[in-house]
């Protein structure tokens, strides 16, 4: 097994993030510090370390889904506000925010100290669908989301975003919208290039996952079936 793919099976990070454990020279394996992400290990008979700290491959998985509420910083810690995520489930859960919504965002935020499938879920090359209910301070004042997005658009920085809005009232300050890439602030920038601003945000789905039957705030196991799911998206790139 590489040893990036045992790090992040063992809930250490995602995979880029256990990558840069290995680069910053935090990574022992036999005792021996390694610089390469990707040689390969024997689980059963190396030994490895993370800051001096034994790693054990882990053979079961925690997976939640929480509705998160607006005021929660999507981070394990945050020096600046103590408001996080991690604060809405129990310290036992050693789990890990799959992707970030931002403070005001509300909606799925999934969890999980399964680092392959944490990776996988936010890497681009999986097109992992995200759909969102966006409501503006006032109707777009160029251009039209619903026939522009589609065909792509370039923010501000020089991202090409692509992606679906559909329209759900007549003044045009509320739109379903459909996303595949993730990239940062990705909706509230798509909104800005239309020359408008966002004024409530709410994810409502994440790779078919929904919390509509959550309070804010709270959170609960994935079934099987929803585990399943999530799985199967990820191994059919």
């Amino acid at each position: 097994m590489r040893l990036n793919k045992f790090l992040a099976h063992s809930g250490v990070g995602s995979r880029r993030a256990c990558d840069e454990l290995v680069f910053q020279g935090r990574v022992m394996v036999n005792r021996v510090v390694v610089h390469e992400p990707g040689i390969a290990i024997n689980p059963e008979e190396d030994r490895v370390f993370v800051d001096g700290k034994r790693v054990i491959l882990k053979t079961r998985y925690t997976y939640i889904k929480l509705n998160k509420p607006a005021g929660y910083i999507t981070s394990r810690k945050d020096p600046h506000n103590k408001q996080t995520v991690m604060n809405l489930i129990p310290n036992v859960l050693d789990v890990r925010p799959v992707g970030r919504l931002d403070s005001d965002t509300t909606g799925v935020l999934l969890l999980t100290d399964d680092g392959d499938l944490l990776f996988k879920l936010t890497h681009p090359r999986y097109g992992i669908e995200k759909k969102y209910d966006v409501y503006l301070k006032y109707p777009p004042q160029q251009g039209d989301p619903e026939k522009d997005l589609p065909k792509g658009i370039v923010l501000e920085n020089g991202d090409r975003v692509t992606g679906e809005a559909y329209p759900q009232n007549n003044k045009k300050t509320h739109y379903t919208v459909i996303l595949r890439e993730g990239k940062k602030r990705e909706v509230k920038r798509i909104f800005s290039y239309f020359e408008t601003r966002v004024a409530q945000l709410h994810r409502f789905e994440f790779a078919g996952i929904l919390v509509d039957e959550l309070p804010p705030g709270k959170w609960k196991k994935l079934t099987p079936q929803e585990i399943t799911h999530l799985k199967t998206l990820t191994t059919q790139k």
